[in-house]
Order: C-alpha cells, then sequence, then structure tokens
C-alpha cells in the first residue's frame, strides 16, 4: 500500500478492486487507530495511478456497487493505450487472485450485456419534415403543410418523452400517390390527429407508454431512431398480436420503427387497439421487465451478502443463455422472462436464504476466506441442461475460478427445483475448499491437547506440533469429490496423533527410550506431497513416506496416495538415525568448544577453530548403524581433535614451534573433504585449515606434526636444533663408553641447498633425523664404541683418535659409495654421504672400517675368536677321550688377495675359519656335526684309529678346493685336514652335512646309518611276527652298499638309501594288506597263516642290480629288489600275490572264504524261518557254479571280496530289504501279504541260489522294467525254490517280487500298477516344480542382473566422479598454482650472507620456484587411471517347456 517507487501504477480493473476494499476498510476497521492515515496512503496510490493513465482520480465516496462505472473506467483504460503491470498487490492472510483480462470483459452485468448488444441506432436529426429513405413526398397542398406541422408537434412531444432529440418522425407517403387529392386530404385527417395521436403521442401511445414506463422509455431510448407511419393501400395487415389492422417491425441494424396500417382503417377512422402488446413483441418488454427487476434484485441480494460477509461483493447476472441457439428461436418471451425471474429466485435461495451462501460464510473462520478469496458471483443457467453434479442435488452446481470469481450455475429445466440447503453448503465447501478448513478447525484442540500430552510424558519438553496444508490447494486434491478431501485431510490429523502418541513407534514413545535426544526436536510438521513424488530410501520402511530433522524440526511428508495406511510405519526407523545425527552434531560442536580452549592454553595465545559437521547429516552417515555412528565421532574426537590439540602440544614443546604458532596463527578451520586422502593443512592470512579424509578416521590418521611445522615454514629449524642435541646426546654416551675424549664436527651447509630444500618435508625430516641420529650412532656407538670394546682397539684409540668430521653431504650429486672413511691426523673423517646412499651409509659396518683404517683386523678379530676356538678343542678332547690338537693356517693374511678385501669380509673370515668353522663342522649340538658321529663305537673307533691331529686351511687360488670344502684324511701324519677357498669360507659356514661326509670319510656311513634305523627295522618286524603269530625272522641283505653304483653317490644320499631300505622298503613288502599284516592281507584267515609258518621261517629281503621273482629256499622266503627301487624311496608292491600264487594258498583261501559266507546264509534261514511261522526253510548258494565259472578264476585280487559280496545278497533278497517296490525282500512280501507267506511255507521246503557262469539270465517279471527286479529267474522244482542269477551282476534286492509274481500274480499286477502311478504323479509334480525353479530362477538372475548392473553403473559414476576429481585436484603443495613460496630465501627473491646480498640460488631471484610435489603440472596426481565402465547388461532367457512328457510309459 505505500510503494517506494515512484513510477508504480495498478490496472484499472484492481483500482476498482481497491476502492471497494477501501470503503469496506471504512466500513469494518474506522474504529482502529491510524486506518483513517492508511485510507489517506490508498488514496495517495489511486491518485498516481489515475495520474499515470490520464484519467481523474476516483472518488473514495464510489459507490462500491457501480459496475458500469467501474467497467467504463476499463474500457478507457484500454483505450489509452498504457502499459499498466502490477508490480505490488495486497496480501490477505489467503492471496487475493487477480483477474485476468478476459474476466474484467466479463464484469458486465447480463441485462447490461443484452441492452448493449443490439447495435446503437445512427444518430440522425432528420425531421417529419424531411423526406424519408424509400417514402413518396409529402404532399404540396396548404393541408398536407398542416399535417405536417401537426407531425412535427408528435414528433417534438415523443423527444421529449424519450429524452433523446435525436429520434425521428416520418410518414410514408408513398401510398397517397394513387389517390386523388380529395381522397389524400380525406386520409390526411385521420392520419395526423386520429392514428398519430393515439399510436404516437397518446396516453397510450409511444408518448405516454414511454412518460408511465421506465423500461419501455429505455426499449425506445435504446433500440429506435426513428418512427415510419405506413399505410397498406391493399390493406392486407393481419397481425396476430392486438389489432388485426396494423404492425410494428423494429429494424435492428437501423433503429427504424414502422408502423403499417390498413389504409382501410386510416380512411375510416376506426379506433386502432392500443400499441403496447405489439411494442411488448418487437420490444422485447417482458423480458426486460424481468431483466429490470434482475438489477433491482441484485443491489439488495449484494446488500444483504455483504451484512453476513461483511463485505460487497459484486453479483453478476449472466443471462446470455436466453440468446443461446439451443433455447430456440420459438420459446415465447415470457417464457424467457418467467426464466430469469426463476433464476433470480434460485439466487436468493443460493445467496440470502437462511441456509444459504451468506449465512454459510459468516460461521467461524471462513468469513475471512470468502473475503479474500471472493472477488465477485457470477450466476447463469445452462441452457443445454447439461450440468450433472456429483455433489449433493445433480442439476446445479458452484465452482471458483481463478480470477476470484464465484460461479453458480444451474440447468434451464431445473429452475423451480428445491435447493438442498445441505447439497448447498457441500458444493459450497468444495467450490472453496473449505473442507480443509474445516479439518483446520477440528484439528486445533486435537493439535493443542497432543502438545500437552508430549509436556506431560516427555518430562516437561515442550513441543510446537503443526500441520502444513498448502498442498489442499494443489490441483490433484481440490479436483477430488468432497468426501474424499475430507477422508484424506482427517487421515492426515490422524496420522500425525498416530505418529506423535501411538503406544509404539510414536515420537514420544521414542523420546521416551533415548532421553538423550529429547532436546533435539522443538517442532514437528507434517504434510501431504499431492504429486505422490516421495520415494524415501530408509531400509526396512515404506517408502511413501520421510521423516526430515532440520535444526530442530521435524518434518513429516507422505505421499496424498498412502492416506489409506492405518498409520506411517517405521517412525522410529526413519528417525532414529536423524536423530543420532543430531545428538552427535551437537556433541561435536561441544568438543569443538572444549577443543578451541586446549589450543589456547597450549599456545598461551587466543585460538578459534571450526569444524564443518555437515558431513553428519548425509546419507551415508544417516545409513551407519548407531554404534558405528559413535565410534565414527569418537573416532574423529580422538585423532582429529584430540590428536590435533597432541599435534599443537608436541610442536609447541619446542621453543622455535610454539612461537610460530602464536605468531602465524589466530585461528583454525578443519574440513572433510571426499578428496582428500590424508590429513594436511595450509596456512593463510593467519587461519590453518585442516584437510582431513572423509572417512572414518584411525589413530594413525592424526595430522602430522610435520604437516603444521611446514606449513608454518619451522621445520627446518626444529629439526637442525633437536640434530644438535642429539649428537651431543650420542657423543657423551661415546666418550662414557670409551674413556676417548671426542669431539663430532656436523656441516649442517646442506640444509640451505635448494635440491635439498626442495624435496619433501617427510624426507627433510627423516635426513635430518637420520643423519644426526642414525648416522652418528652407528659410526660412534657401533663403530668407536665397538672397536674399544676389545683392549687393543681401545688403546689405540684413546691415543689417536680426537676428532670424528661428518662432511660432505651433497644431495645433489649421486656415488655407488656408501662413505668414505680416512684418517686425518687426529680425525676421523667420514665424507661423501648421499641421499641416494644414506642407507647403505648407515648400514655400513663401521667397527671393522675403523680397525682397518687402524689396521686392528686380523689382529682383533683373531683374539675376538680365540675363545670359541679354545672351547672347539676341549669339546672334542671330551668326545674322544683324549687330547686332539687344532690347528688353523693364518699364511693366508699377508695375501696381497685378503689384503684388498673389505675390512668387514676380513673380520667374517678369520672368525669363521677360526671359530664358527670349527664348531660347525666338529662339535655342533644339531647332529650335524663329527659329534653325532662320534656317539657310535665303530665310529669313534675308526676316528681314534685314522685321526691324531685335525687342521682348517684356506686355499688363496679361487676353485681349487671344492666349493663346499675338501676333507683330507692324512694316513701318514694321522691328521684330518679341511681345505676351503678363501672367497667361500662365509658360505661354507652354513652347511650341515658335516656328519655324512665324515661318516663316509672314515668308510663307517653305512653302519652307522643301520644303528640310527635299527628301532623302526626292528617294529616292522615285531608287526610281521604279531600277524603271523610265529617268531619268523625278518632280514636285509646290505652288500649293496659295496657296489660300484652307490659307492659313487654323494654321501647325503648314501645315508637316505641305507635308511629307506632297512625301514621304507621292509614295510612295502611286508605291511598292510598288500603284505602280511593288513585285515585283508594273507593272514586273513588261520589256515593260510599256518601254512605259510610251516614252511617259512625267515624272510630275507635282497637289494640288487635287478629285481628277481620271489624265491622259496628251504624254510627261508628271499624277496629280490633292484637298487634303482632304493633310490626312488623304497616304496614297492607287497609280497601278498606273488607269494600266494608261489606257496599255491588259492585252494585254502577259497574254502576259508566259503565257510565264512555259509555262516552268514545260516543266519538268513534262521531270521526267514522266525519270519514265516518256524519252518525251517534253508538257504544255500550253490557254490560249485561259483567256482567253476571262468571269470571267477581269472580274479586273482578280489575274489574273497567276492565270495563275501555274493554271501550278503541273500540276506538282503530274503531277509533285510524293506525299500520301495523293486527293493522288497521275501520276508518283506509275506508279511505285507499272508497268501503269499502261506504259499510259500506250503511250497518250499529249500531256497537254493545258483549263479550262471554265461550270465545269460534274461528274465523280467510285470509291466515295469524299471522297478522290478531282472534278471533273475525264479522257479518252484518240486519243494526246492530257485533262483538263478548273472554271476557278473547278481541281483544285488528285489527277489521278494519275483516270489510275489510267482504266488500271486494279479495281485502283484495291480499293486506295481498303483505303485506305478503314485511314482509318475510324483514326477509330474517334481518336473513341475522343477520348471517352477527354472522360471523362478530365471526371473530372479534377471533381477539381480539388472540390481548388480545398476549398483555397477552408481559404482562407475561414482568412480568417475572420484576420476574427474583426482584429474583436476589441485596439487596440495602449491594449490594448483605451479609453484611455491621459496623457503630458502623466505620467498625474498634474495639473501645475505656477511652483508653481501645476492640472488636466490633456489629460484634466481623471484621469491617462488617450481613446486616438486607436481614438477610444475599443478595437478595433485601425476597421472590418474580411468575406471573402466561396467559389462554391459546379460538377462537370461526365461525357459519355456513343452508338453509333459508320459511318465507311466516311461516307467
Amino acid at each position: 500500500v505505500s510503494p517506494q517507487s515512484s513510477d508504480y501504477v495498478l490496472p484499472q480493473q484492481q483500482q476498482s478492486l481497491l476502492i471497494r476494499f477501501v470503503e469496506d476498510f471504512k466500513a469494518r476497521f474506522a474504529y482502529v487507530d491510524g486506518a483513517q492515515a492508511t485510507i489517506e496512503k490508498v488514496h495517495n496510490v489511486l491518485k498516481k495511478c489515475q495520474d499515470a493513465i490520464g484519467a481523474p482520480p476516483p472518488s473514495a465516496s464510489s459507490s462500491s456497487g457501480d459496475n458500469n462505472n467501474n467497467n467504463a473506467a476499463e474500457g478507457g483504460a484500454a483505450a489509452s493505450g498504457g502499459v499498466l503491470q502490477r508490480k505490488y498487490a495486497y496480501v490477505y492472510p489467503i492471496p487475493i487472485p487477480v483477474p485476468s483480462e478476459k474476466s474484467n470483459n466479463n464484469n458486465n452485468d447480463a441485462a447490461s450485456a443484452l441492452t448493449s448488444a443490439a447495435p446503437s441506432p445512427a444518430d440522425t436529426s432528420s425531421s417529419s419534415s424531411s423526406t424519408p429513405d424509400g417514402a413518396g413526398e409529402v404532399p404540396s397542398p396548404d393541408w398536407a403543410q398542416a399535417l405536417v406541422k401537426e407531425l412535427a408537434k408528435k414528433e417534438a412531444a415523443l423527444r421529449d418523452a424519450l429524452g433523446k432529440q435525436t429520434v425521428a418522425l416520418v410518414v410514408d407517403w408513398s401510398f397517397a400517390h394513387s389517390l386523388t387529392d380529395e381522397e389524400q386530404k380525406k386520409i390526411a385527417s385521420p392520419i395526423a390527429y386520429g392514428i398519430a395521436s393515439k399510436l404516437i403521442s397518446g396516453d397510450e401511445g409511444l408518448v405516454g407508454l414511454a412518460e408511465k414506463n421506465k423500461i419501455v422509455k429505455q426499449a425506445l431510448v435504446a433500440n429506435v431512431s426513428k418512427v415510419r407511419l405506413a399505410y397498406d393501400s391493399s390493406n392486407g395487415v393481419k397481425s396476430t398480436v392486438g389489432d388485426a389492422n396494423y404492425e410494428i417491425t423494429l429494424d435492428t441494424s437501423t433503429g427504424l420503427l414502422t408502423i403499417l396500417i390498413n389504409i382501410s382503417s386510416a380512411a375510416s377512422g376506426a379506433s386502432l387497439g392500443p400499441i403496447e402488446p405489439k411494442l411488448d413483441a418487437v420490444l422485447q418488454l417482458t423480458l426486460k421487465k424481468a431483466m429490470s427487476n434482475v438489477d433491482l434484485n441484485k443491489s439488495s441480494i449484494e446488500n444483504t451478502l455483504a451484512f453476513y460477509v461483511g463485505k460487497v461483493i459484486p453479483v453478476i447476472f449472466d443471462l446470455s443463455f436466453l440468446e443461446h441457439p439451443s433455447l430456440g428461436q420459438n420459446v415465447p418471451q415470457a417464457t424467457r422472462a418467467a426464466m430469469v425471474d426463476k433464476l433470480v429466485a434460485v439466487t436468493k435461495k443460493w445467496l440470502n436464504a437462511e441456509k444459504g451462501f451468506g449465512e454459510f460464510s459468516k460461521n467461524g473462520g471462513v468469513l475471512d476466506i470468502v473475503a479474500s478469496r471472493v472477488l465477485r458471483i457470477r450466476v447463469s443457467a445452462n441452457p443445454e441442461n447439461t450440468i450433472a453434479s456429483k455433489i449433493g442435488d445433480a442439476h446445479y452446481d458452484i465452482r471458483y475460478a481463478n480470477e476470484g470469481e464465484l460461479i453458480f450455475r444451474i440447468n434451464v429445466s431445473d429452475l423451480d427445483k428445491a435447493i438442498n440447503s445441505a447439497c448447498l453448503e457441500a458444493k459450497f465447501e468444495n467450490a472453496l475448499n473449505l473442507t480443509i478448513f474445516k479439518v483446520v478447525e477440528a484439528s486445533r484442540a486435537k493439535i493443542t491437547g497432543l502438545e500437552n500430552t508430549y509436556t506431560k510424558k516427555i518430562a516437561g519438553k515442550t513441543i510446537l506440533l503443526e500441520i502444513d496444508w498448502s498442498w489442499a490447494s494443489n490441483e490433484s486434491f481440490t479436483r477430488l469429490p468432497v468426501s474424499e478431501q475430507s477422508a484424506i485431510a482427517n487421515k492426515l490429523v490422524g496420522l500425525f496423533i498416530s505418529l506423535i502418541s501411538a503406544e509404539n513407534d510414536s515420537l514420544i514413545t521414542l523420546m521416551e527410550k533415548n532421553a538423550d535426544m529429547r532436546g533435539l526436536v522443538q517442532r514437528v510438521l507434517i504434510r501431504y506431497d499431492p504429486l505422490n513424488k516421495i520415494d524415501d530410501k530408509t531400509p526396512r520402511t515404506p517408502a511413501d513416506w520421510r521423516a526430515t530433522i532440520v535444526e530442530g524440526e521435524l518434518i513429516l511428508e507422505g505421499n496424498m496416495s498412502a492416506y489409506n495406511a492405518q498409520k506411517w510405519e517405521g517412525l522410529a526407523a526413519k528417525v532414529t538415525p536423524q536423530l543420532e545425527s543430531e545428538l552427535l552434531y551437537w556433541k561435536m560442536g561441544t568438543k569443538v568448544s572444549e577443543i578451541q580452549k586446549q589450543l589456547s592454553s597450549a599456545v598461551s595465545s587466543p585460538y578459534t577453530l571450526s569444524f564443518d559437521r555437515d558431513f553428519l547429516r548425509s546419507q551415508a552417515f544417516l545409513a551407519l548403524p548407531r554404534k558405528d555412528k559413535e565410534d565414527y565421532v569418537q573416532s574423529i574426537f580422538a585423532t582429529h581433535l584430540d590428536g590435533f590439540v597432541k599435534t599443537i602440544k608436541s610442536m609447541s614443546e619446542h621453543p622455535i614451534g610454539k612461537t610460530g604458532l602464536s605468531s602465524q596463527v589466530s585461528s583454525v578451520s578443519m574440513v572433510m573433504r571426499s578428496d582428500v586422502r590424508a590429513p594436511a593443512c595450509k596456512l593463510e592470512e593467519k587461519n590453518l585449515t585442516v584437510r582431513l579424509p572423509a572417512r572414518k578416521p584411525v589413530l594413525a590418521e592424526v595430522l602430522p606434526v610435520i604437516s603444521v611445522q611446514w606449513a608454518l615454514g619451522v621445520l627446518v629449524p626444529i629439526e637442525k636444533s633437536i640434530g644438535q642435541d642429539k649428537i651431543q646426546e650420542t657423543v657423551q654416551k661415546c666418550n662414557d663408553a670409551t674413556g676417548c675424549k671426542l669431539v663430532v664436527n656436523l656441516d649442517w651447509s646442506f640444509v640451505e641447498k635448494p635440491a635439498f630444500l626442495a624435496n619433501s618435508p617427510e624426507t627433510i625430516r627423516d635426513t635430518i633425523h637420520r643423519l644426526s641420529r642414525d648416522l652418528v650412532r652407528r659410526i660412534l656407538l657401533d663403530g668407536v664404541v665397538d672397536v674399544c670394546a676389545h683392549p687393543i682397539g681401545k688403546k689405540t684409540l684413546q691415543e689417536k683418535l680426537a676428532h670424528v668430521d661428518i662432511t660432505a653431504f651433497n644431495p645433489e650429486k649421486g656415488t655407488e659409495r656408501t662413505s668414505r672413511v680416512a684418517i686425518k691426523g687426529d680425525r676421523l673423517v667420514v665424507s661423501e654421504i648421499h641421499v641416494a646412499n644414506l642407507d647403505a651409509a648407515i648400514k655400513s659396518r663401521y667397527k671393522e672400517r675403523i680397525e682397518f683404517e687402524y689396521d686392528l683386523i686380523v689382529a682383533i678379530a683373531k683374539d675376538n675368536a680365540t675363545a670359541k676356538h679354545n672351547e672347539v678343542v676341549k669339546r672334542m678332547s671330551e668326545i674322544c677321550g683324549k687330547s686332539i690338537p687344532i690347528a688353523v693356517d693364518f699364511a693366508f693374511t699377508s695375501n696381497s688377495s685378503f689384503k684388498s678385501m673389505d675390512p668387514a669380509e676380513q673380520a667374517d673370515i678369520i672368525t669363521g675359519i677360526y671359530a664358527t668353522l670349527p664348531e660347525n663342522v666338529l662339535v655342533k649340538a644339531d647332529g650335524t656335526s663329527l659329534a653325532a658321529d662320534l656317539v657310535h663305537e665303530v665310529a669313534k673307533t675308526a676316528f681314534l684309529n685314522r685321526v691324531e691331529k685335525i687342521e682348517f686351511c684356506l686355499e688363496l687360488t679361487p676353485g681349487k678346493a671344492a666349493n663346499d670344502g675338501d676333507i683330507i684324511i692324512d694316513a701318514s701324519s694321522k691328521t684330518l685336514r679341511f681345505i676351503f677357498n678363501m672367497n667361500e669360507v662365509v658360505s661354507v659356514v652354513h652347511l650341515n652335512n658335516w656328519k655324512e661326509r665324515l661318516a663316509d670319510k672314515l668308510d663307517v656311513l653305512p653302519i652307522v646309518a643301520l644303528e640310527e634305523t635299527k628301532d623302526k627295522r626292528d617294529a616292522i618286524e615285531y608287526e610281521v611276527q604279531r600277524a603271523l603269530a610265529s617268531k619268523t625272522k625278518v632280514t636285509l641283505d646290505t652288500t649293496f652298499v659295496t657296489s660300484a653304483d652307490f659307492v659313487k653317490r654323494h654321501p647325503t644320499e648314501k645315508v637316505r638309501m641305507v635308511k629307506d631300505s632297512n625301514t621304507t622298503l621292509l614295510a612295502s613288502l611286508l605291511h598292510g594288506d598288500s603284505g602280511l599284516t593288513g585285515p585283508l592281507s594273507l593272514s586273513e584267515f588261520p589256515s593260510v597263516v599256518k601254512s605259510i609258518t610251516d614252511r617259512v621261517k625267515e624272510i630275507r629281503i635282497v637289494v640288487a642290480p635287478a629285481r628277481a621273482p620271489l624265491a622259496h629256499r628251504g624254510d627261508v622266503l628271499e624277496v629280490t629288489v633292484s637298487l634303482e627301487d632304493v633310490k626312488k624311496g623304497g616304496k614297492v608292491d607287497g609280497v601278498h600275490t606273488t607269494l600266494e600264487e608261489l606257496l599255491k594258498l588259492r585252494p585254502i583261501k577259497e574254502d576259508a572264504a566259503i565257510e565264512r559266507a555259509n555262516a552268514v546264509l545260516a543266519n538268513v534261514s534262521k531270521q526267514l524261518s522266525e519270519a514265516v511261522g518256524g519252518k525251517q526253510i534253508p538257504v544255500e548258494i550253490d557254490w560249485n557254479s561259483v567256482r567253476n565259472a571262468a571269470s571267477f578264476k581269472s580274479n586273482t585280487a578280489g575274489y574273497v571280496a567276492f565270495i563275501k559280496n555274493l554271501s550278503s545278497f541273500p540276506e538282503i533278497n530274503v531277509v533285510a530289504g524293506t525299500g520301495a517296490w523293486g527293493g522288497a525282500s521275501i520276508v518283506t512280501v509275506c508279511k505285507r501279504n499272508p497268501a503269499v507267506m502261506q504259499k510259500l511255507v506250503d511250497s518250499v521246503d529249500k531256497i537254493v541260489i545258483t549263479f550262471e557262469a554265461k550270465n545269460n539270465v534274461d528274465v523280467h517279471i510285470g509291466k515295469s522294467r524299471s522297478l522290478n527286479p531282472s534278471g533273475v529267474s525264479v522257479k518252484l522244482n518240486g519243494k526246492v525254490l530257485e533262483f538263478t542269477e548273472n554271476l557278473d551282476s547278481p541281483l544285488s534286492c528285489g527277489v521278494g517280487r519275483c516270489v510275489h509274481n510267482l504266488f500271486a500274480q494279479s495281485e502283484f499286477l495291480a499293486a506295481e500298477q498303483k505303485v506305478v502311478n503314485d511314482i509318475a504323479d510324483d514326477m509330474r509334480q517334481q518336473e513341475e516344480n522343477r520348471r517352477a525353479r527354472e522360471m523362478e530362477r530365471a526371473h530372479d538372475h534377471n533381477k539381480r542382473a539388472q540390481e548388480q548392473y545398476a549398483h555397477d553403473q552408481e559404482r562407475y559414476q561414482r568412480a568417475m566422479q572420484d576420476y574427474h576429481k583426482e584429474l583436476n585436484e589441485a596439487c596440495r603443495n602449491c594449490d594448483g598454482k605451479r609453484d611455491v613460496k621459496c623457503n630458502y630465501c623466505a620467498g625474498k627473491g634474495t639473501t645475505t650472507n656477511n652483508n653481501n646480498v645476492s640472488a636466490c640460488q633456489v629460484c634466481k631471484g623471484p621469491g617462488r620456484h617450481t613446486c616438486t610435489y607436481c614438477d610444475g603440472s599443478g595437478k595433485a596426481h601425476k597421472s590418474v587411471n580411468q575406471p573402466n565402465p561396467p559389462s554391459a547388461l546379460r538377462l537370461e532367457s526365461i525357459p519355456s517347456f513343452g508338453s509333459m512328457p508320459d511318465y507311466r510309459s516311461q516307467i
């Protein structure tokens, strides 16, 4: 209302509305303070608007109901052509709709529209003296002129009566041309005085009617511009309205009203009937009267309505339906007028009745809605009678247009019907969407009560509960039936109450369980999404609604389509993760405040700390379980926050670090980003930005101190200071340990070298650390101190060493040398140490190098090894029982080849030849030395007889001795001599084959090996004797050890061959089923064992160049194997088969096996007898049919098992088989079929099973070959039931069915058919299930494939995002600028040395140099691998199946 812009204008339509608003405002709020000032502001606005369009300012007292004036103003505005644009609009509780131009044009009332529809007559000033168009000339005699004057008076009277000076009265004199003068004179008087007076100026003429009747006057003024009197000389006028002698017509295009009279009536002076009925027919006066009543009633209706709603709402009667073609042209005027009157009456019922629109509007807050949303009311009728409302009465409807127009429509044919007030209210509510308003009003008390309930149950916590009803204005809701709208709105209230206070899964129950979360929600808002676009991804909860927490506000949103739900399930599942995150959000804020205080205290300077906590509200974080969320945040606390404090405190412990923190930093910002791989920091304008990886941290991800030191530029000064302190500590330890007074000088100039400063901070720190700590410690503590540990070395260094200089550290160049050690006077100089070989320099053996420089290697090494050498001599004397001298030839130490070796190698050779080798070769206690041989008396005797002295020598000529050394026994001097190549001493030390080599050299190797395997060999012999129950000896012929093939082999292989022949070979031949000890071996049957032991007393194993057949000589069984078998490990085939053949043991075994089988058959016979009532029916096998069969005779290995297997079949066939149809035994069939049992008892005395050697039994029973047993012939031979089966494929089960078929065939066939049917049905069902599974599997596979493909696509998209991030990620060191500030000159571009200013050596002047992290590319990564797109989606075809197989025929 108070615009700031000077060019503020309103469209004319809005001005009219504003004028009405002013009147309404004055009427309703005049008593309010400041109201008048507001009205004056509105007038000022209107004046500006009128000035802008060139129209006079509107009056504040303009009638609010003067629609015609408003429309005229609008028309003027439109005609003026001004550009009118709305910039501001008055805001009501509900925004006022802005009428469109279309609605502006339709704002006229219907009556005005109808009257103005006729074209305005052309203005004319013709008088009665004028010559009318198409009329004859006025007669010229005097009487005629008098007549003209008289008619002029009538014309003047007509003009005065109509108030329209342009109307003309004319006479068509064309009829007079055919008359004589007398006839003209005779007729002139009736025309001028009779007819003209009666029809024109008389009380019942046009003048009188116009003066008496306003409607007639208005009709004449609006439609008539000229009145013409005409006469029909043929007297052909026959009017159907009123007097038949004249008629009236109106030319609407010209406004010419013609009165045509029969000339006979005019000449006779007969009195003409009244003109009013004819005017009524021509000008539709009855209809216009009804329309006039519309205008009269319109004001009354508006005023009455204003009483109810407190505002004048224009009511527009749209009577255009009267001209609609569907009414037709023949509808009488009176009928049309009645329609109008009825429409007015209906309108009063609609708007002004006791239970009409006005009455409804004043209820509660409805008044505000009506006042704000309804700008006008339009009433009309539907001439096509197509209105079929779905709300209440179908014959009329009410709707609301977007332009603020409330439209009432009714079918013309139903104007007489009654108006049901309940239906009217329902239609009204639907039109203005008052359904929601009612629900809102009804819900207020419920929501207030719900708030009180929450406060009461949640420990006094207050909460604001609200429903957002804005969704109710959406078209998808408003177009629904009122009943459904009400149901949806009420359901939302119910859902809200349930979500807040239900016994299970509500906000109250959630807060009761989680006291620590109660303060996180202060306001709850619920609303629908009318477009149903909500698709919540919270796992295991409905997707059609969601819950969101934003700054203490819980927003509950659900698809409107889900309103039928009894409850929105899953509140806790949707809200709890967010509450957990919000709680952690608050806790982290508290933690950050605590950390800020700790930081300020640590650096003794006020710090501000911020941490970007938005990740706590991300979907990825919300999806985590609560424990994982808490662990995540606790990890951040421990790592990024507490760890950062530790980092700052650690840095503050050094004065240089603390000074840098307090002077250069005032604030810290911590952010977590997905493009960050490791914690890093950067200093900008006293703000230290710490960038952290967006993932759960581990303790190892604490921001390193070095990162902060580097960012602040204090890394090198701090590390140099620490390094100097470490050097002094190391020097002091060295001096204390050695008694020396050394001084260490480290050249620190390298820290200023450009190439050194271009390295990474870690490299710079590590280099300083390792040089000042590791290298110095290595030189002093592992070098000088270790040298001084020997008296010789200590004395030498105390006398000759005073300084240790570490110099020439040059990281710009490299060399293959680890370092250079040299003596310069009293100085030990360590130089030529480079970055490329710093590790090697540190690992170098400075003890030996120092000893070498001072010529102490041989003396110290020999002295150090003397104790161990003496211990070896002592141990050898103890083992041998006498003194055995051990000598070492040191002549090699004077050789130039030895002297040219590295000092460490020299020391190792001396230690090896003097101590380590004598120990390993002679007395080492791990069983690999000579001592292990000497525990055997035979070896000890041989050694003492042949050796009295031991020597260790080095061969200076490379390769002259064997790689593993030469062992020589000098018989003349009885010396055991070991000779090694000098360059292989260190490797020979690690050999572990001295025991066998020395045993072989003493010629006792086989004896020692046999003694060491004696226990295993005796155990093998014991197992053989136990199996044979006799004292049968097992012996090994060892003469093979003298063969040339054996002698030429290495001692290690010889030992293995002897041991294998004495253990593995014996076990392979004699143990297990293939030998003599297994359960299926030759010791299985006592009769076989007796046959063996009677003939064999000794088993002798002979190893010969080649294998030989098994031999039985006297009572000795001789088994000969080849030497090749022994070389392969001694695993050979056992003696079972060959011994059985040699001693002809098969018949004995067959008899024993059959005897065992007959015992089984006897048991079967017993069980059969018990099953059939006690009758003894023996079951036998014809063993001759088996033993005489060629296939049985050819079975040399498994015939015993075959006999045993044959004896098991009768048990299954006769007694035990109880399985499916084809597996039934005789006993099973008898129990199920008493008739079969009786026949068996009566007909059978014995059962005999015979096996057909030719395997030609091919007998089938019943109809099904797949169910019934086959390959067995069953017949009754007298009292013997004979079964004949194929020997190679005996029937394993099912003989019972053969007996069943033999004794009760018809019953057998019937039972068989039933089983076939059952199996076929089961197979069909299984096949159906299989097909269903296959289809389901294919569907599941395709579903999984699609899900996997979607997942792969999503992962690929994420990978591509990461790829682009990495590809474009700026270098963390230079921030993508490609160069960095020069640390050497601190960015100044110059350096000062002894007051001499020169250009910086590193940056050459600019103060910046190329970034070494990215080599000047500005990128964080030098190369990034682009992810591969996922494989194409592969779907499996859904299987299709043919018709079901005929399972019965298959069976």
